[in-house]
């Protein structure tokens, strides 16, 4: 398994606070780079051009290299429907031999990535109408695990 994690700084879970900062968690190594701070203003964010040149070269040739089973992508969106963030790993995910590729997206942009992607017949679970341990089962059953 391989993937990408956002992790929000700042912020109780729930909370409603918006969070000041995001990190990138990366699976297999466990490393984390920092990905987004919020404006000053307050409103939208300010993207590294460090990690994001770190995930279209780095990342991208690890997975090419040593495509994995699984691959997460976490907090698809406006930035990825903008050609940038996990755009290039998604889109090259997409055309690889990846048993399971299990992607978190914004819910108001579900229908233009599935578009975007070509995603057919997605499993679509909607956190906030399910608890997570449903949610994992409805994955698990989609898969085929036990």
């Amino acid at each position: 398994m391989d993937g990408v994690v956002s992790i929000a700084s700042e912020r109780a879970y729930q909370s409603g606070t918006p969070a000041g900062q995001y990190r990138l968690r990366f699976l297999k190594s466990w490393e984390s780079m920092i990905w987004a701070c919020r404006r000053e203003s307050g409103q939208g964010f300010i993207f590294d051009p460090g990690t994001q040149a770190f995930l279209n070269n780095d990342f991208m040739a690890r997975l090419v290299a040593d495509p994995p089973q699984v691959l997460f992508l976490d907090e698809l969106g406006k930035l990825e429907l903008k050609e940038s963030g996990l755009d290039q790993i998604l889109a090259t995910a997409c055309i690889m031999n990846i048993q399971a590729l299990i992607c978190t997206v914004k819910k108001e942009c579900v229908d233009e990535i599935r578009k975007a992607y070509g995603f057919k017949s997605p499993l679509l679970v909607d956190l906030d109408r399910v608890s997570r341990s449903d949610a994992l089962n409805q994955v698990k059953a989609y898969l085929g695990c036990k």
